[in-house]
């Protein structure tokens, strides 16, 4: 059984909307990565997106990294608190005139400290500062339930949503290809080892409700639960 999942769209377009958050304490210093590496960005998007259901890019291989971070049109930037990595923001600028906030996130471990806001007001800034006349973003259901009111609060306007039940087909095909599952798992270089088989499967299921449910079980009567079921139930082999 599929779950219905909300995405909703939003945008800014002048800097007159922008209400910025207060000032991080001290201790925090958002810089970005000049020479970001497929490692650093794999870290990232595990470790911020864990909770939320990240799994677009969880099979990606080294090579799919690499060409992601070298691309002059994606920066990403890290957020440090005493000297150790709290979030990240990916900026897309491949289209023109705008800037995506491709992903957006604050690591399970400093989860409300009021980081968010800063880190937001600076990936909102830095969109302009990259030539955009339009800097957006796009969230779910599935993302923090904070997520909408917190791109709202920073001056984001909605500009719609979409509901459907496929959703969670679509993310699992997306991670499966056309071939089949891919085995998410990665050496210490970063390479992807091939195709998932029968053998396999039901270990690799365990690993993604692992991944994507930060290191619990999904929640056996809730949406997050069902979603991530929904994902599993689909994947097939190849």
């Amino acid at each position: 059984m599929l779950v219905n999942v909300t995405t909703w769209s939003l945008e800014i377009i002048s800097a007159a909307d922008l209400r910025p958050a207060s000032p991080p304490p001290e201790s925090v210093e958002i810089r970005r990565a000049f020479r970001a590496a497929p490692e650093l960005g794999r870290f990232l998007y595990t470790a911020a997106g864990g909770n939320w259901y990240w799994i677009d890019r969880l099979g990606w291989s080294h090579e799919q990294w690499a060409e992601r971070m070298s691309d002059p049109r994606v920066e990403t930037w890290v957020l440090y608190q005493d000297g150790t990595p709290a979030g990240y923001f990916e900026l897309d600028g491949s289209a023109a005139g705008e800037v995506e906030i491709a992903y957006f996130g604050i690591m399970p471990a400093f989860l409300g400290r009021r980081l968010g806001g800063p880190l937001l007001t600076a990936a909102i800034r830095r969109g302009w500062a990259m030539g955009a006349e339009r800097v957006w973003v796009h969230t779910c259901t599935l993302d923090s339930p904070r997520a909408l009111a917190h791109y709202q609060a920073r001056g984001m306007r909605l500009q719609g949503a979409h509901r459907g039940d496929r959703a969670a087909r679509r993310a699992a095909r997306r991670l499966a290809g056309r071939r089949g599952p891919r085995s998410a798992r990665l050496d210490h270089a970063g390479h992807n080892h091939g195709n998932i088989n029968a053998r396999n499967a039901a270990r690799w299921k365990a690993w993604l409700e692992i991944a994507c449910g930060g290191r619990r079980r999904p929640e056996p009567n809730s949406a997050r639960g069902d979603a991530l079921r929904a994902v599993i139930q689909t994947l097939t082999i190849g």
